[in-house]
């Protein structure tokens, strides 16, 4: 008997707990989203340089990267990239996609790599804009990623170069509805994997 009082009282509170999150989802849902946004806000120049990273296959990243150059905060745009793309490098790729829309080819640079995650991309760019001798840079990346690129550059990266980190929206993500669609599912799924193991990589 007493047993049977627990179960139901057990199942009792996880309905009431399952009521109350679907209740409150138009809450937590877009900030389990806004959460994974890190910024700092508008860019104050001067920058050295502006970094589109690697990863974005809708263009957004160099676009705002380009954006920035033009506004004069900073004279040069990186475009990161591997091999991937139908024997493609994403980076040639990413610049060329700036160009086509009226980037000066010599404000959005190509800069290809080897790297299957931003932890190895955040060592290799930094090595690369010291051999440089730049010390100041605007990382862009999309909204949903600022945060994991934030703690890997903060935490792997040389000091030698000050990191601030800007936002390109992704085209078909939507914050506020991401659970809506099947790709906003499973991208934000696979962020707070990405995050997750970041967060054991640096503590192992």
């Amino acid at each position: 008997m007493l047993r049977k009082l627990f179960r139901f009282r057990t199942l009792a509170v996880l309905a009431v707990v399952c009521a109350v999150l679907f209740a409150t989802s138009g809450l937590w849902l877009p900030i389990s989203a806004r959460y994974l946004t890190r910024v700092d806000g508008p860019p104050t120049p001067p920058a050295d340089v502006v970094v589109a990273l690697a990863g974005d296959m809708t263009g957004g990243r160099v676009m705002r990267a380009a954006e920035l150059v033009r506004e004069g905060a900073a004279p040069l745009a990186l475009a990161n990239g591997a091999a991937g793309m139908f024997g493609e490098e994403e980076c040639r790729l990413a610049a060329r996609f700036a160009w086509e829309r009226g980037a000066e080819r010599a404000e959005v640079e190509p800069f290809c790599f080897e790297a299957d995650s931003t932890l190895e991309e955040s060592q290799i760019v930094d090595a690369e804009l010291k051999r440089r001798g730049f010390r100041r840079a605007f990382v862009v990346t999309s909204e949903f990623h600022t945060r994991r690129a934030r703690y890997i550059f903060n935490r792997h990266t040389s000091g030698d170069v000050e990191y601030h980190f800007l936002a390109s929206q992704t085209r078909g993500f939507d914050p506020d509805a991401w659970w809506r669609s099947r790709g906003g599912q499973k991208l934000l799924f696979l962020e707070y994997v990405k995050f997750a193991h970041s967060l054991l990589e640096n503590a192992s």
